[in-house]
């Protein structure tokens, strides 16, 4: 019987990215909770953009991962992906519907679905581009920032804070580590 063609792919150790295997320093009260989504990010947003550097990855959640000059994590914030709070608003209202999230023409609405729009999808850029304020305040007025997925590229298009957006920032940094940690 032949070997099966991913054979030499799989072939050796089990590996994954963890506080345990992270190449840059977890600088966080709890390193071990640090996910590896966000270890990811860090390696390839360093790489590709050297630090200091905020990294805002809109998956799930919407993570904000503060770099530092060296490469380290410093810490960040968490807050809830948009959809995920449109979905938990328009399940438990009971006069509330689910509406496409896209940018209303005025914040003030005319009808429920716009009223939605404007409060979850401009509510939502004013979140982020406030978070980004505050990093800016506390850590550097010039902090380049990176967005990364789903709705990343959303939030690049309308906010002048975000500099670059790449969709694939997670998986370059699993490859810069994969290729890096090789036994």
């Amino acid at each position: 019987m032949a070997p099966h063609p991913l054979a030499p792919l799989i072939s050796g150790p089990v590996r994954f990215l963890s506080a345990n295997t992270s190449p840059i320093p977890l600088l966080v009260d709890r390193p071990g909770n640090v996910g590896a989504d966000r270890i990811a990010n860090s390696l390839a947003g360093h790489a590709l953009h050297g630090g200091p550097l905020l990294i805002l990855d809109f998956g799930t959640a919407i993570n904000f991962d503060l770099i530092g000059q060296d490469g380290a994590f410093l810490g960040g914030a968490i807050a809830p992906e948009m959809e995920l709070a449109a979905r938990a608003l328009t399940e438990t209202a009971a006069q509330l519907y689910a509406v496409e999230l896209q940018i209303p023409r005025s914040v003030v609405g005319k009808d429920t679905a716009s009223n939605l729009q404007a409060g979850i999808v401009l509510g939502y850029l004013d979140l982020v581009d406030g978070l980004i304020a505050r990093f800016r305040t506390e850590v550097a007025e010039d902090l380049p920032v990176i967005a990364t997925g789903g709705r990343g590229r959303l939030f690049y298009e309308e906010l002048d804070a975000i500099e670059h957006f790449d969709p694939f920032l997670t998986q370059k940094g699993l490859q810069i580590w994969w290729t890096s940690s090789a036994p």
